[in-house]
């Protein structure tokens, strides 16, 4: 693939993960609960699109970059991957959590968790982008045909 097509795909994907948590928010700021069924269909959604975004980076850019073993660029894509691995470790970790326990039970603390959830998940794909775009720069597949 085509380094510019990569960093549009991957600008899609995180759109999509965007779209899903400004959706969300304004649900999340409300003072009560009654927005659970809703806020269980945005965490699905949630999982759905950043499984589909995680696949696409390490499919399409991550793991070509390593296999390609260029210095520095595998060592980079390693550890891109690595964070990739631990933010999505540290949300179905969050997921598990409020799953058992029911958001209902303590509004405040899983709201107050959501919304930080969601701003950690934005700056990592900030960070992410601004990195992957480095990765390609001067690239002209991630993957040989």
């Amino acid at each position: 693939m085509r380094p510019d097509r990569a960093l549009a795909r991957l600008q899609e994907h995180q759109a999509q993960v965007a779209r899903v948590l400004a959706e969300a928010r304004p649900l999340l700021r409300d003072e009560d609960a009654s927005h659970l069924k809703a806020l269980a269909l945005a965490r699905w959604q949630l999982l759905r699109v950043l499984r589909e975004y995680q696949l696409f980076k390490h499919s399409e850019i991550f793991d070509p970059m390593i296999a390609a073993g260029a210095v520095g660029r595998a060592d980079t894509a390693r550890r891109l991957k690595g964070r990739c691995l631990d933010i999505a470790a540290a949300f179905a970790a969050y997921v598990q959590r409020w799953s058992l326990t029911g958001p209902a039970r303590d509004w405040t603390a899983y709201t107050a968790e959501a919304l930080a959830m969601a701003d950690r998940i934005d700056r990592f794909m900030m960070e992410e982008l601004v990195e992957v775009r480095a990765l390609l720069a001067g690239v002209e597949r991630t993957r040989r045909p």
